[in-house]
């Protein structure tokens, strides 16, 4: 991608400028929920603790990283029992410290997942929803979705961002824009349809 955009904006003198470009773009589109950041089944899975109710990233590494969370399961032996989520006041409601048991509630705040009842042992939680995907690691990384399935959108906006704050040049970032829009167009309904719970999940703008 660094080598094709070099090419297509006739520039060879800003290798490092490309670079952060490529990486601003791509921060710029982790928030937005595409087919292949859905994290979707068998789903990620982590386990709780007895006796303890809220879980971070001291607990799971993957919690910060969850954009929104659409369905959390509690397994008990070979079954899967959906925890309902509930806002922070019915939450804080409902809460009774010395309840505890099998979860059936959570709320999802700041990066933390809260449990009720309190897990009076240890389960496994399955989590399902829009999770983000990081950029390449390096230039040998294959196989990344933002340079794959994200490709065009990705390399659009990058060059966006050139023309913007590098080059100055409006007329071209004007027009990258448009191709940038078209590209989140495309994939945006390219990942409705394909959306992992099999109905059309909301985008947004």
């Amino acid at each position: 991608m660094k080598a094709r955009i070099a090419d297509e904006i006739s520039r060879s003198d800003l290798t490092s400028q490309i670079a952060y470009a490529i990486s601003d773009a791509i921060a710029l589109y982790q928030p937005k929920r595409f087919y292949f950041n859905e994290y979707g089944q068998p789903g990620h899975t982590f386990s709780t603790v007895a006796d303890q109710e809220t879980y971070t990233s001291a607990d799971d590494s993957a919690l910060p990283w969850w954009y929104d969370i659409d369905d959390v399961f509690v397994v008990v032996g070979v079954n899967n029992y959906r925890v309902k989520r509930i806002d922070p006041t019915n939450y804080t409601i409902n809460q009774m410290p010395y309840f505890k048991g099998q979860p059936y509630n959570y709320m999802w705040v700041k990066q933390t997942l809260s449990l009720y009842p309190i897990p009076s042992t240890v389960y496994t939680i399955i989590v399902r929803g829009h999770y983000r995907v990081d950029a390449p690691a390096s230039d040998a990384e294959a196989n990344n979705p933002w340079m794959v399935d994200a490709e065009r959108l990705i390399r659009s906006a990058a060059k966006r961002i050139l023309y913007q704050d590098i080059i100055l040049d409006s007329d071209a970032a004007a027009a990258c824009m448009g191709a940038e829009e078209e590209a989140y167009e495309r994939l945006k309904s390219t990942s409705n349809k394909m959306s992992a719970n099999g109905f059309v999940m909301p985008m947004d703008f």
